[in-house]
């Protein structure tokens, strides 16, 4: 048997990306900061008992900072997320507090911006829940969101009524992970990540194959997270292997450049051959 382990692999420079899709999970290193006083705004791991979301965005408020206090996401370089015509993106947050916090995107890149939006929504203190907001309303004086943006900032002092801040301020810790939106790749861009193995990617097997499994990272104080690990079988077909289906609304665009690059593992020397299809 010969293994081979896939790691954070298909970097493409341009995709178009049809549906919403994770465009930061917190797993590399965003830029990220704190502002008004927060206590801090750091990676973490997974604060639940067994949880499986690996590396987190921390923020910690302060009962001594201004009400207005959060933390910015910068997204990853060339990442946009696309509310022209779908206003929402969706956030796991992880509490143990119900509190209302205030997300708002804004446009740092564009000589024209996309005008900022922001919106309110509320968070029960159950740990992990997927809030949703919807740039429509205009909170905190802001427009309707229309266009791409490269920031996402997190308010976790809203009042319930969304007309101002707690005073006093409420101590909280939350947690931050899976921003999703449907979003847009500069075509001016280099290439990007579009597959990690970070989440639940459709993987198969075929042709005799032993196994086709996400498992950890191989090498000894390997960095890679979660990988692909292929299994050949010596009693399999030669042209055994395994497929990997990209998320629901991801296409690689080889237009122009026609490469894809792959990270791979092993401790054999061997020939490999990579093929692209259409469902």
């Amino acid at each position: 048997m010969k293994k081979i382990t896939l790691l954070l692999a298909l970097l493409i420079s341009s995709i178009g990306l049809a549906q919403q899709t994770v465009i930061e999970d917190f797993e590399g290193s965003p830029t990220i900061e704190g502002f008004e006083g927060l206590t801090s705004a750091t990676i973490k791991d997974d604060p639940a008992t067994g949880g499986t979301n690996g590396k987190t965005f921390q923020l910690v408020t302060s009962t001594t900072g201004n009400g207005w206090q959060g933390a910015q996401v910068d997204l990853a370089s060339g990442t946009l997320a696309d509310l022209t015509i779908d206003k929402t993106i969706s956030v796991d947050i992880y509490s143990t507090t119900a509190f209302f916090v205030m997300a708002k995107v804004e446009d740092k890149v564009s000589a024209t911006p996309s005008p900022a939006a922001a919106n309110t929504q509320s968070h029960t203190g159950s740990g992990w829940e997927t809030i949703t907001f919807t740039f429509t309303t205009g909170s905190d004086g802001t427009a309707t969101a229309n266009g791409l943006y490269s920031r996402v900032a997190f308010f976790p002092n809203r009042k319930s009524t969304d007309d101002g801040w707690n005073a006093p301020v409420i101590g909280l810790t939350i947690y931050i992970d899976n921003i999703t939106s449907e979003a847009q790749i500069e075509t001016s861009s280099p290439q990007v990540v579009v597959e990690d193995f970070e989440g639940t990617p459709t993987i198969e097997g075929f042709e005799g194959l032993t196994s086709a499994t996400i498992q950890d990272d191989p090498a000894t104080g390997g960095t890679n997270g979660k990988t692909f690990q292929l299994v050949t079988s010596t009693s399999g077909q030669p042209w055994q292997g395994a497929q990997v289906d990209l998320a629901t609304g991801t296409v690689i665009d080889l237009t122009t450049d026609k490469t894809v690059s792959v990270d791979i593992y092993s401790t054999t020397a061997f020939s490999i051959m990579a093929r692209w299809k259409i469902n």
